[in-house]
């Protein structure tokens, strides 16, 4: 295995890959998405995600008991806007590359077949992974 030098770690977004489209007859050059890109897109995505309080009441000596109580709320509509901007951002991001520019407003215009196809292969190639819902859902306490 050959010792990596630091100029190519950091040619990791240049590694350009061809996407060839299923919902078009042609191809789109994509790249990765750098570590700082990842975690912009991250942060678009969690802008919505709403308040969450939570309040302890601990008594301590021989009964070492304590009262936990939570409370959330979450706007689902500012939560899906937030992640299809979020999508949009990573997919141009991709897409720029090879001397060409997209922005998120050109890559919103793409239909909607050819833009789920390109933002899976932006995660495929960037190492996002989906957040397991059933499983976040499953790890809270039942009443």
């Amino acid at each position: 295995m050959a010792r990596l030098t630091k100029d190519a770690l950091l040619s990791g977004i240049s590694n350009i890959v061809t996407l060839e489209l299923k919902s078009m007859d042609g191809s789109v050059a994509l790249r990765p998405l750098s570590q700082a890109e990842v975690g912009e897109y991250n942060n678009i995505q969690a802008r919505a995600m709403g308040t969450f309080d939570t309040n302890e009441r601990a008594r301590r000596g021989m009964r070492n008991t304590s009262d936990v109580t939570s409370t959330g709320k979450i706007n689902f509509a500012k939560t899906s806007e937030a992640e299809y901007d979020a999508q949009r951002y990573a997919v141009s991001k991709s897409m720029t590359c090879k001397g060409e520019e997209y922005s998120e407003e050109e890559v919103g215009q793409f239909t909607g077949a050819v833009f789920e196809e390109i933002f899976e292969k932006v995660k495929e190639i960037s190492g996002i992974e989906d957040e397991n819902i059933e499983e976040a859902v499953d790890q809270f306490p039942e009443d």
